[in-house]
């Protein structure tokens, strides 16, 4: 005798239970076969934006402190360099920028263009990482050629300059350090451009420099040897 109306509940279709309960699986499957394609796309794609990038420490051996040394100006997109051609940029960077600069405060400018002993004034000195002057800037980072023609030619017309309130600074955002042919852990030649302002006059003009590079640990210790050798500008029409 059939029970009313408990016998009577029976499913229509007494099948659909196993296939929806397939089908719930084969969904969940299929979500986690995408999840797995999804990753293994993308881990590859957040790694090469988590790329560590080389940099050059330098060891202050009097101080124990440590300094990074890296390119003062982004001209060009990030890629891998030797770290000699991220040196000797860094280095033509800051030097240009030194070079081309006139501050409106006269104990600045001295400290900038002084002559210094290189035995005790520039070992373990940082000047090529400094914005701001520490002393003895362009004749720590010169070879003595080049600075003794600085003296010569250019530190005379400097300061007639200031004497006139002239004052410039360098437009850092907007200058280009390029090789110009080979780099190499020895030596490197270098062309900068960028554009001077002339703070008192409200103008400003563009120059363009050909830098020369080279190497002497001995005597440059604080940046790994690196020094300008040679520093030709010229004003940009």
């Amino acid at each position: 005798m059939l029970d009313y109306p408990e016998d009577f509940d029976t499913s229509a279709f007494p099948a659909g239970r196993r296939i929806a309960v397939s089908r719930t699986a084969g969904i969940w499957i299929a979500v986690s076969l995408f999840s797995i394609l999804v990753c293994g796309i993308a881990l590859p794609l957040v790694s090469m934006y988590q790329k560590v990038e080389p940099v050059v420490i330098y060891v202050d051996a009097t101080h124990g402190t440590w300094e990074m040394i890296q390119d003062t100006v982004d001209t060009v997109p990030r890629k891998e360099l030797p770290y000699y051609q991220m040196l000797q940029s860094s280095l033509v960077g800051v030097f240009a920028e030194k070079w081309f600069s006139i501050s409106g405060t006269t104990s600045q400018n001295d400290l900038m263009w002084m002559r210094c002993n290189r035995a005790t004034d520039c070992t373990g000195r940082m000047v090529n990482t400094l914005r701001d002057t520490g002393g003895c800037d362009l004749f720590c980072m010169s070879g003595d050629d080049l600075y003794k023609k600085f003296e010569s030619t250019v530190l005379p017309l400097y300061e007639t300059a200031v004497s006139y309130g002239e004052v410039w600074r360098v437009n850092t955002r907007n200058i280009t350090i390029e090789p110009y042919g080979t780099i190499t852990n020895k030596s490197g030649n270098w062309v900068v451009r960028t554009r001077v302002r002339r703070v008192n006059q409200n103008t400003d003009f563009g120059v363009v420099a050909f830098v020369r590079v080279e190497r002497n640990e001995k005597l440059y210790p604080q940046t790994l040897g690196y020094y300008i050798a040679d520093f030709n500008a010229y004003k940009e029409q």
